[in-house]
């Protein structure tokens, strides 16, 4: 943890360059995200956002850290993806047909 750690206070003070703007620009996005799919009332879909936000973060680790970076995050998003295929699978099974 303290590995990955470094390497974000590292990464957050190098010389700013466009990419770096354009990755810290996404950020919004998956707030955003998360808003359209909770705003209609679909955890699913903000379990999606959340784990693909995960993912992302992963990936930028994995791009700017080293390998025990990485692994920090990967019980957590493991966990995610289990929690998101169990509730997608249960909101099918529980899923009741409209009456009118």
């Amino acid at each position: 943890m303290n590995e990955m750690l470094r390497a974000e206070r590292e990464y957050l003070t190098a010389n700013w360059t466009l990419w770096k703007v354009l990755i810290v620009l996404l950020v919004p996005l998956p707030v955003a995200a998360l808003g359209v799919a909770f705003w209609k009332r679909s955890l699913v879909w903000g379990l999606v956002v959340i784990n693909a936000a995960v993912l992302f973060k992963i990936g930028r680790t994995f791009l700017f850290s080293t390998v025990s970076g990485v692994m920090s995050h990967l019980p957590a998003a493991l966990l995610a993806l289990v929690i998101t295929e169990s509730e997608r699978v249960n909101s099918k099974r529980l899923t009741l047909p409209c009456g009118s």
